[in-house]
């Protein structure tokens, strides 16, 4: 996400928009501070757009009192200057706050907005309107406001097929048994492959880590590498044979599927959230009804074309993404500060697949 939300902030500078992040200072990484973008203790006068990322919670405090206090500060501050046009959200509950603002907002649902807490801010900020990460999301959810569908794009350049596959598998998450860390494990080993486990415990649920998932970390067939950067995690992707996700969730995009598609290498996952719309079964890889079903897969991984898997997500770009939410940042714009529902055949919408 932090990648994604770093590439919408230099595409839209690029768009000569003028750009305000509203952020922890710990998300300032280089990838932030080498752009006109501002922390809270900078002056925003006439800067156009506020993008508002997750909080990053400190001390004590619980990560939804955190982004709470964040969300409620920025609002003050957007509410103070009085020259902003619009916000785009990336928070769980920053609803709350911005729809009582006389200033267009909008929230991109990087969670789902049917669980607590965005369900608790749908409830009290209703009608404000959200961007959807796939068709799935929509029908797991059509009562809430949506404006369109727009995917998170990537920087093609980075994602690229690397000089050389080899066997392992890669497993790259939050562990836990909701990305389905346990599973893939077992069916690595099942089809005798290494698999190589990029991530750490999910936040979520660190009791399902340490039950499910802990236990099986110290298996032959596994290399568990914690948590990596983008610039680090990038050649074992490149690298691998197939990227292994058996989800158990209905997870409403998974960039970790573009992200191995565009370094050619194929997505052996399940029949959850958006994984249908991203992997194309038989041709980029397999999405399976059971895990079961995914040992076959996992034996003989070199079966897809690494170029038929690039071409599958060539158009999920960050430039494309940057267009879609200035088109969408416009209709909002000229609908004012209480947007009704934009009409579907208007919708800011991008295709996800090809």
């Amino acid at each position: 996400m932090e990648r994604v939300f770093a590439s919408l902030v230099h595409g839209l500078l690029r768009w000569g928009v003028r750009v305000t992040v509203f952020a922890h200072p710990e998300s300032f990484n280089d990838r932030l501070t080498d752009s006109p973008t501002h922390r809270l203790t900078d002056s925003p006068t006439e800067r156009l757009l506020v993008q508002v990322p997750t909080y990053a919670p400190v001390g004590r405090l619980h990560p939804q009192a955190a982004e709470m206090r964040h969300t409620q500060v920025a609002a003050r501050f957007i509410s103070d200057v009085g020259t902003f046009d619009i916000i785009h959200d990336h928070t769980r509950l920053g609803a709350v706050d911005f729809a009582a603002l006389d200033v267009p907002a909008v929230t991109t649902a990087h969670y789902d907005p049917t669980r607590d807490p965005m369900r608790w801010a749908r409830e009290v900020a209703a009608g404000h309107p959200y961007v959807a990460l796939s068709n799935a999301q929509i029908r797991s959810a059509p009562d809430v406001n949506w404006t369109g569908v727009i995917p998170n794009g990537i920087d093609q350049s980075f994602y690229h097929p690397g000089e050389d596959r080899f066997g392992y598998l890669v497993h790259i998450a939050a562990l836990g048994p909701r990305k389905g860390t346990d599973l893939a494990i077992r069916i690595a080993r099942a089809a005798g492959r290494q698999l190589i486990v990029i991530g750490s415990a999910d936040r979520a649920d660190p009791e399902g880590f340490a039950r499910e998932v802990e236990p099986l970390l110290g298996d032959e067939h596994v290399t568990w590498l914690d948590e990596q950067s983008g610039d680090a995690k990038l050649p074992w992707l490149q690298g691998a044979a197939a990227l292994l996700h058996p989800i158990r969730w209905d997870e409403p995009f998974g960039l970790v599927y573009v992200e191995a598609l565009a370094c050619g290498v194929p997505v052996l996952t399940l029949n959850r959230g958006a994984a249908p719309e991203l992997v194309q079964h038989g041709v980029t890889g397999v999405v399976a009804d059971q895990w079961t079903d995914l040992i076959d897969a996992a034996r003989n991984p070199h079966r897809w074309s690494p170029q038929a898997c690039r071409a599958s997500v060539s158009h999920l770009t960050d430039d494309a993404m940057v267009e879609a939410y200035l088109n969408l940042y416009e209709q909002l714009i000229d609908r004012g500060t209480r947007p009704k529902p934009i009409p579907r055949q208007r919708r800011a919408s991008l295709p996800i697949s090809p």
